[in-house]
C-alpha cells in the first residue's frame, strides 16, 4: 500500500495533535488537578473549570496569561477562595496544551 506524502503529512499533523492534547491532560493533572480538581470540578482552594465563565468566554491568550502569571492580590478574580492563582512555570508548547485541555474541560457539565 502506497500513502502519498500529502495523506503522510496530513497523518503526522493529526497525530501530533492528538499528542499535544494528551500532554494537555498530563500538564494539567501534574500541575493544576491538585487545586481544580482531576476533572476540573474544582475544590474548596480553586474554582471549577467545568462550565467556568472566564474560560468559556476568554481568548486563548487570556486563559494562557492567567496560567503563566497568576493571579495574586488585587488581580485576584475569586475573593472567596483562600488563594490567588499561582503563577506557572511552562514552555510555550506546554501552555498551549493546556489552555486546549482547560478549554475542553470548561465544556463539560458543572458548576458556572
Amino acid at each position: 500500500m502506497r500513502i502519498s506524502i500529502g495523506a503522510g503529512i496530513a497523518i503526522a499533523i493529526f497525530l501530533s495533535g492528538a499528542a499535544l492534547a494528551a500532554d494537555g491532560e498530563a500538564i494539567y493533572r501534574t500541575n493544576c488537578a491538585s487545586c481544580h480538581g482531576p476533572n476540573g470540578q474544582g475544590s474548596p482552594a480553586a474554582p471549577a473549570i467545568q462550565g467556568n465563565k472566564f474560560v468559556l468566554e476568554s481568548s486563548d491568550r487570556a486563559i494562557a496569561g492567567v496560567i503563566r502569571n497568576g493571579r495574586e492580590g488585587a488581580a485576584k478574580l475569586y475573593k472567596d477562595l483562600p488563594m490567588g492563582m499561582p503563577a506557572q512555570k511552562l514552555t510555550d508548547e506546554e501552555l498551549n496544551a493546556i489552555v486546549e485541555y482547560t478549554r475542553k474541560l470548561s465544556y463539560t457539565t458543572g458548576p458556572k
